[in-house]
């Protein structure tokens, strides 16, 4: 976290001494969990956000904790302060402007704003999620086409491979799936990135190059699995890592050969 933003948020830390936990109490306690770490599961923030404004001697308020941290998550996305990036978990967006005034709109936040986005933004729900980074390439299949492929005994199934720079539920319900695929798609994988233009151009190649392509289907259906896929993911960030090693001993031997060179031209015109 940046020291500006440690800044921005210090300074709308009040004293909860004898408040009660209201929507503007929680806000500067949710901003002090934020300055504390970036992301936060909304679970395991309304929890700590009740923590700190007990220990300030704050009470109870009228509504629940977990209603109340919602409607702050409602006012502080609105703000462009944080964002819902997958099932459950909020993240504090980066360079943005901490206020201790509240939603600028001049359109009041109803009383009884419910965020289901945040626990199901698109009512899909993530197997797992691998890697890190604030963009995602995606892995999803019809749970109909993986049953037969445990039919006849095959390993691999029709799977869809694509990136977004958004929530990966919404991406995918955007698709029409829900019309076309006579169940909702199973997200078996989630690739965290932060360029995920690049690496899923990188896997679909790879998958083409294995021949795992299907005839008359779009570019972005393969017929693998999500343990294929994680399996590529690491073998694929290993080699990186190692190119990356490779690189950075070539820079430190050319800089030592540049500077044992212009050491030896300073004795010879010495």
């Amino acid at each position: 976290m940046s020291d500006e933003k440690q800044r921005g948020i210090s300074n709308v830390d009040r004293s909860a001494s004898r408040v009660p936990l209201t929507p503007l109490a929680a806000r500067h306690a949710v901003l002090k969990c934020f300055e504390e770490q970036d992301q936060w599961t909304r679970k395991e923030l309304t929890k700590a956000v009740e923590a700190r404004h007990f220990k300030a001697g704050g009470y109870a308020g009228t509504q629940p904790t977990v209603q109340v941290v919602k409607k702050v998550l409602g006012e502080l996305r609105a703000e462009g302060l944080v964002q819902p990036v997958s099932k459950g978990i909020w993240r504090y967006v980066e360079d943005s402007d901490p206020s201790t005034e509240g939603p600028t709109s001049t359109e009041a936040i109803p009383d009884d704003i419910s965020l289901e986005e945040d626990e199901e933004p698109g009512g899909l729900q993530i197997s797992e999620e691998i890697g890190a980074g604030r963009e995602s390439v995606y892995l999803y299949y019809n749970p109909n086409d993986f049953r037969l492929a445990q039919t006849e005994g095959r390993s691999t199934w029709e799977c869809k491979i694509g990136h977004t720079v958004g929530l990966v539920d919404v991406r995918i319900l955007g698709q029409g799936v829900r019309t076309a695929l006579s169940h909702s798609p199973v997200v078996a994988l989630v690739i965290r990135t932060d360029d995920a233009r690049t690496l899923e151009s990188v896997l679909h190649r790879s998958l083409r190059l294995a021949d795992s392509t299907i005839v008359d289907a779009s570019p972005e259906w393969f017929m693998t699995s999500p343990d294929r896929v994680k399996a590529w993911y690491y073998a694929y960030m290993a080699s990186v890592d190692h190119l990356a090693r490779d690189a950075q001993c070539d820079n430190s031997q050319r800089h030592r050969e540049r500077s044992q060179h212009e050491e030896g031209i300073g004795k010879e015109t010495g």
